[in-house]
């Protein structure tokens, strides 16, 4: 359904007809999200399991396989995750308000090196998500609307990386390929804007990480 949402909002753009379909679809999310008693409960989990032998399965009651733990898999997405992916902010929104856990992370993820070419791990959780799949609009909203929920996975804790050190070296990624960042924006500005937002939100500029700090990234 976030899917679908998603294909009507970029239809709706060009034909004003969708409108009245994204409108129906966002009626249908929140009657779910409203009658769910937890949103964090489904997590999907995309790709193979990390070991492809019977060990690590077991017969259910009804004689279908499943898996002993989720740990047995690469990563899960809660429903939270798989709308900030499509950068459905609305939807987002409503499942952080209705109580979706904005620290939950299920696996890590491969997304940065380091200056010798070590892979950098982060959590597979909400912000680093956004981060990963440029989805900026969720972001700010995010950053700014749940300020409170932000401050608690501004910094690296037992992981490697921060957000805001991905950030930066995901939005300079995007200036080096495209010359745009947000798909419009052509000079550092907005950047610069969503830094701040991170900071508001009690991130670091000088937060060692195993790639560097945000500020010597940024020849502070």
């Amino acid at each position: 359904m976030i899917q679908q949402r998603t294909e009507a909002s970029g239809k709706a753009k060009q034909d004003g007809s969708f409108l009245r379909c994204i409108s129906q679809i966002d009626e249908a999310i929140s009657l779910l999200i409203d009658r769910t008693e937890d949103v964090d409960a489904f997590i999907t989990y995309p790709g193979e399991p990390k070991k492809q032998s019977f060990q690590t399965l077991y017969r259910g009651e009804y004689g279908t396989l499943r898996a002993k733990r989720p740990e047995d898999y690469r990563q899960g997405v809660t429903v939270l995750g798989l709308a900030g992916e499509a950068d459905d902010s609305e939807t987002c929104r409503k499942l952080l308000l209705a109580g979706a856990d904005a620290t939950k992370a299920i696996g890590l993820v491969k997304n940065f090196c380091d200056n010798q070419g070590n892979n950098v791990l982060t959590p597979n959780s909400f912000v680093f998500r956004l981060i990963s799949y440029s989805s900026w609009n969720t972001l700010r909203m995010f950053l700014t609307e749940f300020k409170d929920r932000a401050e608690t996975v501004m910094h690296k804790g037992k992981f490697a990386i921060t957000p805001l050190v991905a950030f930066i070296i995901k939005a300079k990624d995007e200036f080096q390929k495209t010359g745009t960042f947000n798909e419009r924006m052509t000079n550092w500005a907005e950047v610069e804007y969503f830094i701040s937002l991170f900071i508001n939100a009690g991130a670091s500029m000088t937060e060692e990480t195993q790639v560097s700090c945000a500020a010597q990234l940024l020849g502070r």
